[in-house]
């Protein structure tokens, strides 16, 4: 353990706060107060610290400068038995005077050696004297310098000791410092600043909504658009008679052929992933089974239903037309419109274009006008061959076995399909026709209807327009 020594005043507040906790004491507050708390713990626990090494030294000068004047006349220390040889007293008891001590011995000539005189330090000299000297001999003394201590103590306490105030801390002095009133001019910077920044943040915003709104509209109006295209391709039996027929034919190509694949890896590594890509084989595509399974399935399917439609038509508009005059140079075929106005009694909704088939289409070779494809019949013609074409009889020839690849259900289903589809559009533009819609609101206002209502010859061409037309009787 560190022992402590010298005067308490100069030492600095972390050493007294050391010492005060090794003396188990109150280790906080300023340094006069650390001070004079040491003081008065040393001086009331005096006989029990002054033989502790680690707190003799704080106690060295005081002792000191308290020892009574009749401390000189007090009974003579005894010495240690290592000393006595040398300063040994008297027979008779009585201290050696120094002129004893001074005597020097006499000289002779054959004097014995001397014993060799054991060196001790400070340190031990103190220690043996204090365990030598009796503790009747101390205690006047330090009843004498306890008593003083105590009464400089008491004076200490009594008398208001004057502290020196620490030096001030930029913290402390920006803690106590006079608050500086705000200008005007601060605060009407301020308020702009904070107007300016709030409708900055309301502009900001408002054209973020609004971005969305226009965003959502054009997103809205793109998908109407879409699903209006959408329903004018499938509204249309033409378009519905080649999507079956381009289905069919997909499968009856990926049934048929041997399909091979080719696996492309797409990294370097064994666990990485891969790519397959299907390929025909060219020995299948060369072989004249792959195609004689295609020519039985194109001849019931597009090339006589085509055949029929173009020689066989129920349509009156189709059977009523009359040859032109051909004209000079060559004409390209033309096509007319109708338009179709889905509107209620408030507003409109919706207004789509759907191309019709003309009553006649300019030939680009003879210059022409010819009567068009009839859906219709060639529906019909589709569905009886879908029944009636002889696959087994063709199979048994060819001796090709699986000739019929989609089967007569699919088959029939598909061509009835069509037939459906072109019935509805035949229906919905014949002429003279009325289909009245539900939803009456009243005796007065009768529920719209559409008409088709065929027009005579149009810009002196001799042709026949169809157009679709919507109308609703006004109310009175």
């Amino acid at each position: 353990m560190v022992a402590y020594s010298g005067a308490l005043q100069p030492k600095k507040k972390s050493d007294l706060q050391e010492i005060a906790q090794a003396l188990s004491i109150q280790d906080t507050g300023s340094k006069e107060e650390l001070l004079a708390r040491i003081k008065k713990h040393l001086d009331a626990n005096q006989d029990a610290l002054e033989d502790d090494p680690v707190f003799a030294g704080l106690f060295g000068r005081r002792k000191r400068s308290v020892q009574p004047p009749h401390q000189q006349s007090a009974a003579p220390v005894p010495l240690p038995a290592s000393l006595a040889g040398r300063f040994a007293p008297s027979a008779t008891g009585s201290s050696p005077t120094p002129d004893a001590l001074s005597e020097k011995p006499r000289s002779s000539r054959r004097s014995g050696a001397l014993d060799a005189i054991k060196e001790y330090s400070s340190k031990d000299a103190s220690g043996i004297i204090k365990a030598d000297i009796p503790s009747a001999v101390s205690t006047p003394a330090k009843k004498a310098a306890s008593s003083l201590h105590a009464a400089v103590e008491h004076a200490a306490e009594t008398l208001p000791i004057p502290s020196l105030p620490l030096p001030p801390t930029p913290s402390s002095l920006v803690a106590h410092a006079p608050e500086v009133p705000e200008s005007p001019v601060k605060k009407l910077i301020d308020a702009v600043a904070n107007s300016r920044a709030v409708a900055v943040g309301e502009e900001a915003k408002d054209a973020v909504v609004k971005r969305f709104k226009q965003t959502q509209q054009v997103q809205m109006q793109g998908g109407a658009e879409l699903l209006v295209a959408l329903r004018g391709f499938l509204s249309n039996s033409r378009n519905i008679w080649s999507l079956t027929s381009f289905i069919e034919l997909l499968y009856i190509i990926g049934v048929t052929i041997p399909w091979q694949f080719a696996v492309i890896p797409l990294g370097n590594a064994p666990s990485s992933p891969s790519l397959t890509l299907p390929f025909p084989p060219l020995s299948a595509l060369s072989a004249p089974a792959l195609w004689t399974v295609l020519l039985h399935w194109m001849l019931p399917t597009l090339v006589i239903p085509a055949l029929f439609g173009s020689l066989v038509s129920f349509d009156p508009a189709l059977k009523a037309v009359k040859p032109a005059t051909a004209s000079k140079g060559t004409e390209e075929a033309r096509q007319e419109s109708g338009t179709i106005a889905l509107a209620s009694s408030s507003t409109s909704i919706v207004s789509a274009t759907l191309a019709l088939p003309s009553a006649t289409v300019t030939s680009p070779t003879t210059g022409e006008q010819v009567a068009p494809l009839d859906p219709l019949t060639a529906a019909i013609a589709r569905l009886f061959l879908a029944t009636a074409y002889p696959y087994n009889s063709i199979s048994n020839y060819t001796g090709i076995t699986g000739l019929d690849v989609l089967g007569s259900d699919w088959r029939t289903r598909s061509a009835a399909l069509g037939l459906a589809c072109a019935f509805a559009e035949a229906v919905g533009r014949a002429p003279g026709v009325a289909l009245k819609l539900s939803g009456a609101k009243g005796a007065e206002q009768a529920p719209p209807t559409r008409k088709l209502v065929t027009q005579g010859e149009v810009g002196g061409r001799g042709r026949r327009a169809l157009q679709m037309h919507q109308e609703s009787p006004e109310v009175d």
